[in-house]
């Protein structure tokens, strides 16, 4: 490897972890952790209706972020819904609490790619500075699943899109982890599984782009327009993948 790329960038979500179980068991039993956490506090809800329209407005949530770019987060999704359910001016504590039962299932559901360490201490071998951006609404939940990986010391920054407004492919998020360091994007590689999200955000703003398959699926089909600069099935790769 020579010194033109200096640092490297990962996407979390089916890139360095994956889910163990299929998931719309998992996001039921964590709606159902979010609900009890509410009711335990003191937040009567009306059921059934109040599963249904928590969905509902999550599913509005997904599209609507995922067109415009920006992230709303969990936190004031939940609160608007409250408001909206007859329970406004809720305290932060409350929503966080009941946010945190929801996600407290969902984490035990990801599950550290067992090439992912390995793979981080060669790149940390060879010099290479490493950051994370993640679309997530949540921004406490990846920092709590990098703690639960014990990956945190290998990443100079980790941004998430609940913590600075903005999507991965809008170039803003980008912007933002290139100011962590002083490189120009073309000595910067973002790997990641989505290529609507991480290659088209990389290639746009002249980063490397690195599409991992191992996790992404039916993507190419739908996107033949975007081209990632590699492409890598496993983490195991990605060393030697690096120009």
């Amino acid at each position: 490897m020579n010194n033109s790329i200096r640092a490297v960038i990962f996407d979390l979500g089916n890139t360095l972890m994956y889910g163990r179980e299929s998931w719309p068991l998992v996001l039921d039993q964590a709606d159902e952790a979010l609900i009890q956490s509410l009711y335990s506090q003191g937040v009567a809800l009306q059921l059934p209706g109040f599963r249904s329209r928590f969905k509902d407005r999550l599913s509005d949530y997904y599209t609507r972020r995922d067109i415009d770019l920006f992230e709303t987060t969990y936190l004031a999704i939940l609160r608007r819904l409250l408001s909206d359910e007859g329970f406004p001016e809720q305290p932060d504590e409350v929503i966080v609490n009941a946010l945190d039962a929801m996600f407290a299932v969902t984490q035990e559901n990801w599950l550290l790619e067992e090439d992912a360490v390995p793979m981080l201490d060669t790149l940390k071998e060879k010099k290479l500075r490493i950051g994370m951006i993640s679309n997530a609404g949540y921004n406490k939940d990846v920092l709590q699943l990098i703690e639960k990986f014990r990956i945190t010391p290998y990443f100079d920054f980790i941004l998430t899109s609940a913590e600075c407004s903005y999507r991965k492919p809008h170039p803003s998020i980008f912007e933002m982890a290139l100011v962590q360091w002083n490189f120009p994007p073309q000595s910067i590689a973002m790997v990641g599984d989505t290529l609507t999200a991480d290659v088209l955000g990389a290639n746009a703003i002249g980063m490397l782009s690195i599409w991992i398959t191992r996790r992404a699926e039916n993507q190419r089909p739908a996107r033949q327009d975007i081209h990632p600069d590699i492409t890598i099935q496993t983490l195991a790769e990605l060393p030697a993948a690096l120009p």
